[in-house]
């Protein structure tokens, strides 16, 4: 029978083997860090871990020891058995691996996912914890849980605890899920090592790559693999990725996944033939950069589908006068929006139910798309708005294309906008098409959810309607709306360079006016409420306080790792490079 256990991640010193030297070349997904201790100290030094605290330590009935309470009593007995004081015992810090890859089941001719981890450990410190846990597991707490069964399997001239676990399994008819396959899990200790793998296979090769003699054809040799890591820049504190055309032969060999087989070619032609993406993250680089990160989008045979509608890298464009003081994330960017037409029709072409589903409306479907498309250019702006205290009337979206011919697009919407039960305003001399998406579901919304389209000064604005009429009005009046990239130090410590996408934001703050706009929106409803149930009304209320004060929390924990941030896209001729930089939230204007 095929085992699968879950993703396991852990750390170690300085590692002479690699998750990469232990998992074949046919991985679906990885992620490795050599300096998981630099990783740690970073979370722990932006206040994360007390905050987290803070909610563990409020969790548990009233009257029972706390979750907090129950973790203290843990972790004493875990110093206990490793025969060390709390104040000496440091969490490990070094090289830590783990992988997701695909295992035969010959028994039933099927193909599944195994996992693997590799921890390197303080040899004086956890050796004789685990040489004990696997020699005398017989008499460790393990042997007696009901929810397992352990014994010993020899592997490589070592012994290897196999603990089986019963879980309940189901089959989705066409998806191949069963839980059944997460029923085993290994674990192994060797030299400082610390392995915990599904299946034996994986065990073994990483106690070979132990003893210096690792196995061919591993991850680590793989081309996607090597090309991914060059491309990333290879000098991360972590790496981690998912090799998708790897993915997609798992898919292809499973028989059960045959919706998703039957999908598969259509979604390539779409959204592009991807082999592989990959990140690699630096943490704490520098004073008061929180995180700085490279990520690539591997495509070899060239970049096509969606992906290949991106254009090539161009200059950066000065903020153009729309972008007002309450933005709180705003991009720009290239499309080369003529070719979407033509990828919709290879896409309908190369899917038969699709075509026969579509026939003869295709032809009249196109012309009428490529007419809407035609007016417009290839730059767009994107943003998102809002202010605390909450104003709901400054919290919206925007998109704003480039229009080469204002008044073709006119004619077009006027045309096609009455059609959807809209009619034109006038707005300082332009015209505005609004649909209020509200207005049509059962109960009134507490939120504005009108949606406007206009066009004037080059663009076609789309989005919330408070932000299309600013758009117009600081077209009509720019010195009065502007705004500056300056406003955000991430973007000043990235660096502008030409790119076919960049933008920046606070998230932080983006996340505190989206929960506080929920916050508001729900306070409205309530208070509508009481006017005709007013014990309903109070029920709610409490129940809502509840969790809003939890929510509070978690957002804490949030946003004191999410300072202001930076990104930008490079393309190329094999796919995207992109870069990121977050502050932390200390750091301010």
């Amino acid at each position: 029978m095929l085992h699968i256990a879950p993703l396991l991640i852990a750390s170690v010193l300085s590692a002479d083997v690699t998750i990469q030297q232990a998992v074949p070349d046919t991985t679906i997904a990885f992620v490795s860090t050599s300096n998981l201790g630099k990783i740690v100290e970073s979370v722990k030094s932006a206040g994360v871990c007390d905050q987290v605290m803070k909610v563990v330590c409020s969790m548990g009935e009233e009257g029972e020891t706390s979750v907090c309470g129950i973790g203290e009593m843990q972790c004493e007995e875990m110093f206990d058995q490793l025969g060390v004081e709390k104040e000496d015992w440091a969490p490990p810090s070094g090289y830590a691996g783990a992988a997701l890859y695909p295992v035969v089941d010959y028994e039933t001719s099927s193909v599944g996912v195994a996992g693997l981890a590799i921890i390197e450990l303080d040899e004086k410190l956890y050796g004789a914890f685990f040489d004990d846990l696997i020699s005398d597991y017989q008499n460790h707490p393990l042997a007696s849980w009901d929810e397992a069964k352990a014994e010993i399997v020899s592997l490589v001239g070592r012994d290897v605890l196999m603990m089986q676990f019963e879980m309940p399994t189901y089959d989705a008819p066409g998806m191949g899920l069963d839980l059944a396959s997460f029923e085993r899990l290994y674990v192994a200790y060797s030299d400082g090592y610390l392995l915990l793998g599904s299946e034996t296979g994986g065990i073994a090769s990483a106690l070979l790559a132990i003893d210096g003699a690792p196995e061919e054809n591993m991850l680590e040799t793989n081309d996607d693999y090597v090309e991914l890591r060059s491309r990333c820049g290879g000098t991360g504190d972590a790496f981690a990725g998912v090799l998708l055309t790897n993915l997609a032969d798992t898919f292809m060999q499973n028989a059960e996944l045959n919706m998703a087989v039957m999908l598969m070619p259509s979604l390539k032609t779409l959204f592009g033939d991807i082999d592989g993406i990959a990140e690699s993250v630096t943490f704490a680089s520098d004073d008061g950069v929180i995180i700085e990160g490279t990520y690539s989008l591997l495509m070899n045979d060239g970049r096509n589908g969606l992906i290949g509608l991106l254009g090539d890298n161009v200059s950066p464009d000065p903020l153009p006068s729309f972008v007002g003081e309450d933005t709180l994330t705003y991009s720009q960017g290239v499309v080369e929006i003529d070719k979407l037409v033509p990828l919709i029709h290879e896409t309908i072409a190369g899917q038969p139910m699709l075509s026969m589903q579509f026939g003869p409306q295709i032809e009249p479907m196109e012309a009428a798309l490529r007419k809407l498309l035609e007016p417009l250019g290839t730059e767009y702006h994107s943003l998102s708005t809002g202010v605390l205290p909450i104003d709901v009337d400054t919290v919206g979206t925007l998109v704003a294309i480039e229009c080469i011919d204002e008044k073709a697009m006119t004619g077009i919407l006027s045309e096609n906008m009455p059609l959807m039960g809209t009619e034109p305003t006038d707005f300082l001399g332009n015209q505005i098409y609004t649909i209020d998406f509200g207005a049509g579901l059962p109960m009134p919304m507490p939120i504005p959810m009108e949606y406007s389209i206009a066009v004037g000064g080059g663009y076609v604005f789309v989005g919330s309607s408070n932000n299309v009429e600013n758009a117009l009005r600081a077209i009509a009046n720019p010195k009065e709306h502007r705004s500056s990239a300056a406003d955000n130090m991430a973007l000043s410590q990235l660096g502008t360079v030409k790119s076919v996408s960049w933008g920046y934001g606070d998230i932080a703050k983006y996340l505190e006016v989206q929960m506080a706009m929920q916050k508001a929106a729900i306070d409205k409803m309530l208070t509508e409420m009481e006017s005709f149930d007013p014990v309903m009304a109070e029920e709610m209320r409490e129940e809502f306080t509840q969790e809003s004060d939890l929510s509070d929390v978690l957002m804490k924990i949030a946003t004191s790792y999410m300072g202001q941030m930076a990104w930008n896209v490079q393309s190329d001729d094999n796919g995207l490079t992109g870069h990121v930089t977050m502050l932390s939230p200390s750091v301010q204007n």
